[in-house]
């Protein structure tokens, strides 16, 4: 489910900021949280990317990610939030 940069998952779909690359691995951010990713596609620092992929020693390895480009990223922030709180709401019914 697509959600906010979460690393206590085997699984992610969300969205960041590309902001540092090194040791041919990306870092995005959002808010407080890191993660590193592994892709073979070429991005700039201070990209936003929406992606997708499945963690592997603590590293995510892509299997979707495209640049976001004039995207509200506090549009898909307060999406990201409603779905995860419909299926908090779901899961208690």
């Amino acid at each position: 489910m697509f959600g906010l940069l979460n690393k206590n998952t085997k699984r992610l779909h969300s969205f960041g900021q590309i902001s540092k690359f090194e040791d041919g691995k990306y870092t995005i951010s959002y808010k407080d949280t890191n993660i590193f990713i592994i892709t073979n596609h070429k991005f700039d620092l201070g990209d936003w990317v929406l992606l997708y992929g499945k963690f592997k020693n603590d590293v995510l390895h892509v299997r979707y990610i495209e640049k976001l480009i004039a995207v509200d990223i506090f549009i898909l922030e307060k999406i990201a939030n409603f779905l995860e709180e419909n299926e908090k709401n779901e899961n208690n019914k």
